[in-house]
């Protein structure tokens, strides 16, 4: 995950998602055990029948936030402190 020229870019394997920053919304920071909520150990993953995308590479943190069509985002991340500087960049 960046956030880069007004952009937030979302890349894993064999996927990338540009989502412009005047498209987020309700950005969020949580603790996360770093595990997938499905039986597939794939670094990004669809939940909630396709509305939030999770991007898991293991970590104790996450940020979440949704785009201008309700989609929703999640990236785990190694720890609080970098989900929490992760979403200042994303909220400016």
């Amino acid at each position: 995950m960046a956030v880069d020229d007004g952009a937030v870019i979302l890349t894993g394997p064999a996927w990338k998602r540009v989502v412009p920053q005047q498209d987020v919304h309700e950005v969020s920071v949580a603790p996360d055990n770093g595990m997938n909520l499905g039986l597939v150990n794939w670094p990004v993953t669809t939940h909630e029948h396709g509305s939030l995308t999770r991007l898991n590479m293991g970590g104790s943190a996450a940020v979440t936030f949704s785009d201008s069509n309700g989609h929703r985002y999640q990236c785990v991340l190694a720890n609080l402190q970098d989900a929490k500087l992760v979403a200042e960049a994303i909220t400016g």
